[in-house]
């Protein structure tokens, strides 16, 4: 068993990056990925429903939960009752986004209103995939996407499941500890080497304990491992509500795109290694898989019971937050 918790697939927006590029992936592509993987279920974000259509024909052995991609909140229709259809993804000040039919870019996840108004939209049980995890550069619109805010709405749609993408932060040279030399005894700019690089480290660190922690404490919280880095895997290891995203091929701006030949030589998108690095630092991880199918699968109604029943058990244990992961393996036995 394979589960992928972060495919895109069909127009995959550019960020407001200078240096991004807009991506656009089959479902043919990326049900080659599937199979070359041998994925077995996949939540895959798709921009136009025929897309997620094409790869679940072209990808029969993965089991394929599609989340729809909204960039404009007044006119996009959302595909509720279409087979393959499991919920809404939504991107964070990074995010294109249509408003009166001019291209912006940047949604606060913090303007409650707006991001209820599509909230309210969806039927219970289905799925809010929302993109986490951004640098602190000095603007204040870098922290429009925490766990925080996630939290915040996952406690008010009790209704509904959060994936939580990235766990709090996606990875890469941001979150890298800073080689720190010389500690300034000055007043610094916000890309000064040690002011960047202490603030951006300790930043991820800190949103990946959050997001542990927002996960642990609801019924209705789950994330996403997608990028791996070895602070993200030691702040796993502490919940079960995890699985591995491999993100592809989101965020590599070539001009052609990914085949077959480039899967193994990618360690970003190669899911094998994903999942490997991960069991590096965590061990055997067979159980996030089957994790993240009963969070999809199971009905909220029954998650929030038997979550209540577990947490009634635990409540005050010094081991629900700090050992929760030996615990919550009784929640989630079969």
């Amino acid at each position: 068993m394979k589960f992928d918790i972060h495919l895109n697939v069909g127009t995959i927006y550019k960020t407001n990056s200078s240096r991004s590029k807009e991506l656009f992936y089959t479902g043919k592509e990326i049900a080659d990925y599937c199979n070359f993987y041998k994925i077995t279920h996949c939540v895959c974000i798709y921009s136009h429903y025929q897309y997620i259509e094409e790869l679940q024909l072209h990808a029969p052995n993965t089991k394929v939960y599609g989340v729809q991609w909204i960039t404009d909140f007044a006119n996009d229709k959302l595909d509720i009752g279409k087979p393959l259809f499991q919920g809404i993804k939504l991107h964070s000040n990074r995010g294109y986004r249509m408003v009166n039919g001019e291209l912006t870019y940047g949604l606060d996840y913090g303007d409650f209103n707006l991001v209820e108004s599509v909230l309210n939209k969806l039927p219970d049980n289905h799925l809010v995939y929302m993109h986490t995890g951004c640098n602190i550069l000095g603007n204040k619109t870098s922290l429009r996407c925490s766990p925080d805010h996630v939290f915040t709405l996952a406690t008010k749609y009790n209704n509904l499941k959060f994936i939580m993408g990235h766990a709090g932060v996606y990875g890469g040279m941001f979150t890298s500890e800073p080689s720190i030399r010389e500690v300034p005894t000055t007043i610094t700019n916000n890309s000064h080497v040690y002011t960047a690089g202490v603030r951006n480290h300790v930043n991820s660190m800190a949103s990946t304990k959050k997001a542990v922690m927002y996960a642990n404490y609801t019924h209705n919280i789950f994330l996403d491992g997608s990028i791996h880095t070895r602070d993200k895997a030691r702040e796993l290891k502490n919940t079960p509500k995890w699985a591995v995203g491999s993100d592809y091929p989101y965020g590599y701006n070539r001009e052609d795109n990914f085949t077959e030949i480039d899967f193994k030589d990618n360690y970003t998108w190669d899911y094998n290694f994903q999942c490997r690095q991960y069991e590096k630092r965590i061990g055997n991880i067979d159980h996030t898989h089957k994790n993240a199918i009963k969070f999809i699968e199971t009905n909220i109604i029954d998650l929030a019971k038997e979550h209540g029943e577990f947490y009634t058990r635990v409540k005050g244990s010094k081991s629900f937050c700090h050992n929760y992961y030996s615990l919550e393996n009784e929640y989630f036995s079969e």
